[in-house]
């Protein structure tokens, strides 16, 4: 760290010597002469903490390829039989447990002496306090100690790595994406969970943050070329599942299939080929998920509104063939169908790109598109003679649904407003509609009272219990600037526990 002169901000500071009546060490600038123990940059270590142990700590870090990483809080319980099954995976996997300390400074917090600042002496061993260059492109920001009741402990910290993803110690999980230049891997920010138990007051501060209280960790990975994170939860035994194993105070077994795999948004017509590789080739094959739910299957290229008034996207559809709406359809059903496999269910969740047809129907004149009139035909045939009076009004059955099950059956697509659960998460939100009539977001619909996973942005995060997906086709011509699209998936376990699985460079693991 660069320690500059308070006095003429001159960044030729040394070291000089140590105060007799307090002991600090005192610093000089060599350009002013000024002396002073508290230069600019200074970062004073924190006393309850081992410093010789840190130090050591770190130094085994920087070994590993592989790494486990979450977060204690001071004068607090460790949960125990998860630490255990911690030490399991690092055996098994050759990795490195790292702990970030937090405090929660309170006089009436449970199990604290408000004279001590300690942390469980079964951590100690583990914990690091320090900024360090995990791997290429990931910095750990363990240096900083936020709050364990904070709601958004994430806020603020965008770019306190430049453009390198980061991880913050925290027991509230959450994690997003922040924009990067065009070409550039979106920054990824994830904090990790918690591996002492919930200590937090009667106030409406505390019980905020023993209601989003995470036992759990994320699991880092180190390829050489780039580096992969998910988040794991700890069970009521303390046991974890992460990717195809379960990790238990006793060792290591096989874990049950996962119950789902919600598909970051397809947009068949401009999947990427390496997201499709890692997607088709590699995650599902070695996984095998009971469940995978695909949103916006369909872009809806050929006839999507947003084109109306652009005479240049009209001239390339035409000359580059791109404008029937039938064969579009035909070849995202081909495509779903080379690469489904027997005993997997598969799933169309109901979105806002599928429904461009829906729109096209309504609003275009047939007479005016010579090269749609057959589908067109058909399809408003099928809508006239299946809408119906229902309470609150009347009900059009959607287009996209009709053809999807004409051309390939055993793909089963979702009814709008009806619930589809998964364990104890819900399945049937696109992410598109929100709340009352609103636009939907991750932020709101976290807040209906019911666990969900969601699509719809193209830009990945987690906030409380929704869990939003990426896109399988990052580089839309549509969205132009800085973006925080990546290519993710979520993946349900046997036990309900959700992560993230990031596609990058076709590769989702190490």
């Amino acid at each position: 760290m660069t320690l500059k002169c308070p006095q003429c901000l001159h960044d030729d500071v040394i070291r000089k010597g140590y105060c007799s009546d307090t002991g600090k060490q005192r610093f000089k600038c060599k350009a002013c002469g000024h002396r002073t123990v508290s230069p600019l940059g200074i970062n004073y270590d924190d006393p309850s903490i081992d410093r010789t142990s840190v130090y050591d700590k770190v130094r085994e870090v920087k070994k590993k390829r592989r790494w486990l990483i979450t977060s204690a809080q001071n004068a607090t319980p460790v949960f125990q039989p998860a630490l255990d099954a911690c030490m399991t995976w690092c055996s098994h996997n050759s990795g490195e447990l790292i702990v970030i300390p937090n405090r929660y400074k309170n006089p009436t917090s449970l199990f604290t002496d408000k004279d001590h600042d300690w942390w469980h002496p079964a951590l100690v061993p583990h914990l690091v306090d320090q900024r360090i260059e995990l791997c290429k492109g990931l910095v750990l920001l363990a240096d900083i100690k936020v709050v364990p009741t904070a709601k958004n402990p994430l806020t603020g910290m965008e770019g306190f790595t430049g453009s390198n993803s980061c991880i913050v110690g925290h027991p509230h999980y959450q994690f997003h994406t922040v924009a990067t230049r065009a070409g550039d891997l979106a920054k990824i920010m994830t904090t990790t969970g918690s591996i002492t138990l919930p200590n937090y007051t009667n106030s409406k501060a505390g019980k905020s943050g023993d209601h989003h209280h995470s036992l759990g960790a994320v699991v880092v990975e180190w390829d050489g070329e780039c580096f992969h994170i998910r988040k794991v939860g700890f069970e009521n035994d303390g046991s974890f599942i992460d990717w195809d194993k379960r990790y238990t105070v006793g060792g290591v077994e096989k874990a049950p299939r996962p119950k789902s795999l919600v598909l970051g948004d397809l947009h068949q017509k401009f999947v990427d080929k390496d997201a499709d590789r890692g997607t088709f080739e590699f995650l599902i094959p070695q996984l095998r998920p009971e469940k995978v739910f695909i949103g916006d299957a369909m872009d809806g290229f050929s006839i999507s509104h947003h084109h109306r008034g652009d005479p240049f996207l009209k001239w390339a559809k035409h000359h580059y063939k791109s404008g029937n709406v039938k064969q579009e359809i035909e070849e995202l059903c081909s495509y779903l169908d080379a690469r489904m496999l027997n005993d997997i269910e598969y799933y169309i969740v109901p979105s806002n790109h599928d429904s461009h047809i829906t729109r096209y129907i309504k609003e275009t004149d047939w007479r005016h598109d010579p090269e749609n009139a057959d589908f067109y035909l058909e399809t408003a045939l099928h809508m006239i003679r299946g809408t119906k009076m229902v309470d609150g009004g009347a009900e059009t059955p959607r287009p996209f649904d009709y053809w999807v099950g004409k051309l390939l059956p055993k793909v089963k697509v979702l009814e709008r407003d009806k619930s589809f659960m998964v364990g104890d998460v819900e399945h049937s939100f696109h992410g598109d509609q929100g709340p009352n009539g609103a636009r939907g977001s991750a932020r709101n619909l976290s807040k209906i009272g019911v666990k969900t996973t969601i699509g719809h942005s193209h830009s990945p995060c987690c906030i409380d219990a929704c869990y939003q997906v990426g896109t399988l086709a990052p580089s839309m011509r549509y969205a132009t600037g800085p973006s925080g699209w990546l290519v993710s998936h979520v993946l349900q376990y046997a036990n309900d526990k959700r992560t993230h699985i990031h596609i990058i460079k076709g590769k989702c693991k190490a």
